[in-house]
């Protein structure tokens, strides 16, 4: 039994409110866990406990993250912070220290390593029997492509955790689910074989999170709480 969960986004709440909807399972979630809402750490700290039988891709905010904290040029020092990322550093802050947008670029150090070295370690994709999960769907033909981040700023627009195009068919898996395009909110993508896509994002036409539980194909939805 398989719950996965797209763009929680720092919503804690809201996303123990769509839990409390859904079958129990393991929770996959399609990355972007942080960011935005008011809730990262506690999004994050479930994700890390093994109690909670829940494992993540990675997505482009958290690469942003990981990227910005460990100073490696990859982004420019303002994009995570741009991005929704004063709010997941505010989420981390400790007595004596405030964080609000103007300052959050002078507290990259309140991540813990636990938390980078957690990040670091996420796959780019989960595959479960001919179902791709990841971020963000394929645009080049191969995995491998894919999943090249150390490639120019425009190349990695392409890549599996920044790709805005839409789906095409894939020749190895039957049936591709992402999140991150919320420019589609939740949308089915099919051919004349079927359904070969599927979106989860729906934060911005919806404005809910969303979950699919996989065995079933149920979509679940919950407006957000937090």
């Amino acid at each position: 039994m398989t719950n996965i969960i797209a763009d929680i986004a720092g919503n804690y709440k809201t996303l123990l409110a769509l839990l409390g909807q859904m079958p129990d399972g393991e929770i996959i979630g399609l990355g972007d866990l942080i960011d935005r809402g008011p809730r990262s750490k506690e999004v994050v700290d479930f994700f890390m406990d093994p109690a909670n039988n829940a494992r993540c891709v990675l997505g482009n905010h958290e690469h942003m993250m990981l990227e910005t904290c460990r100073d490696t040029g990859h982004y420019s020092g303002f994009d995570w912070v741009y991005n929704g990322g004063d709010a997941t550093i505010k989420a981390y802050e400790t007595d004596g220290v405030s964080v609000d947008y103007l300052n959050a670029m002078l507290h990259y150090d309140l991540i813990p390593a636990s938390v980078l070295n957690w990040v670091a370690s996420l796959p780019l994709y989960i595959e479960i029997g001919d179902t791709l999960l990841s971020h963000s769907f394929m645009y080049y033909d191969t995995l491998e492509q894919c999943c090249n981040l150390d490639v120019s700023a425009f190349d990695s627009n392409f890549t599996i955790i920044w790709n805005r195009e839409e789906p095409t068919r894939s020749e190895k898996h039957k049936l591709q689910i992402a999140g991150h395009n919320s420019q589609f909110g939740e949308k089915r993508f099919e051919d004349g074989q079927g359904l070969f896509a599927l979106c989860l994002d729906d934060c911005r036409i919806g404005k809910q999170l969303t979950g699919l539980h996989l065995e079933t194909m149920e979509v679940f939805k919950q407006d957000y709480i937090d």
